[in-house]
């Protein structure tokens, strides 16, 4: 079962990065927060190319418009003509990638859509247990808290 990963503060790759490379348990990055543009940018190419990875369904031809496109395009418009080159599995990855990296900065402005998007994306991994039908538990990937 894969081990969700919040990255705030993420920078263009974070701790988050370091975790989704590691083989010793499958980490998945399920939100990264950052407020510098630039480094965004960086951050939500790199959950593309993971994604797309992930996907399983890449083949030579797919990376080779993906590589075309890195080689080719000004880094400020990259992403988003990996998004609309037409081919499927990198549009899903980039729609992916979207969701996963947000370019926001923390604070009070931002606090409840950052605590509901870190919510909603943990949801999977949690459930509410009750014990006699008194005590009620929270499991997060089988630990209890």
């Amino acid at each position: 079962m894969p081990v969700p990963v919040i990255d705030l503060f993420a920078g263009p790759g974070g701790l988050g990065e370091g975790f989704a490379r590691q083989r010793a348990a499958d980490f998945r990055i399920v939100i990264s927060v950052e407020k510098d543009e630039m480094a965004h940018d960086t951050l939500r190419l790199r959950a593309a190319h993971r994604a797309l990875r992930r996907s399983g369904q890449a083949v030579a031809a797919t990376w080779r418009v993906w590589d075309s496109l890195v080689a080719s395009e000004p880094w400020n418009v990259l992403f988003y003509r990996l998004r609309d080159c037409g081919d499927p599995l990198i549009r899903a990855a980039c729609l992916e990638a979207e969701r996963e990296a947000l370019n926001l900065e923390l604070g009070l402005s931002t606090r409840r859509r950052v605590s509901d998007e870190i919510r909603e994306r943990l949801m999977p991994w949690m459930r509410i247990s009750a014990h006699r039908g008194r005590h009620f538990r929270l499991i997060v990937d089988g630990i209890s808290a």
